[in-house]
């Protein structure tokens, strides 16, 4: 785990990062809910408030999405077999040390968009670096 710096996101709009770029969009629910692609996202706008990109630090926290409480990121990572190399890799979402959304591995509970009548669209583009 490296010391990370968090960017601020933009929303809506696009943040540019050293590990790719973020286009935050606002947009309306789907007619159905499917299986989210890894590197996009549907946020509750109220979700995005204060949030920043970064890399994951010791004492990062998840909700994840049809959990039933909390956990540490780390927990949360070694429990789905997540390699290192990919959990320092992975850009997060995050309000302090809550995590909205590891890209490519979890939503978290709190960012959830269902029910919403405006949302955010959020997708990760690795190919975009600052």
């Amino acid at each position: 785990m490296r010391d990370a710096q968090e960017i601020p996101m933009c929303y809506p709009g696009k943040t540019v990062t050293p590990w790719g770029s973020f286009v935050c969009e606002e947009t309306k629910p789907p007619k159905t809910w499917g299986k989210e692609w890894p590197l996009q996202v549907e946020v509750n706008p109220k979700a995005l408030e204060g949030t920043g990109v970064r890399l994951r630090k010791e004492g990062d926290r998840i909700f994840p999405l049809g959990a039933p409480g909390n956990k540490s990121l780390s927990d949360y990572f070694i429990d789905k077999k997540i390699a290192v190399r990919d959990r320092d890799a992975a850009p997060l979402l995050v309000c302090g040390n809550q995590v909205s959304w590891a890209v490519g591995h979890a939503h978290a509970q709190q960012a959830d968009a269902k029910g919403c009548e405006v949302l955010y669209t959020v997708r990760f583009m690795p190919g975009e670096q600052a």
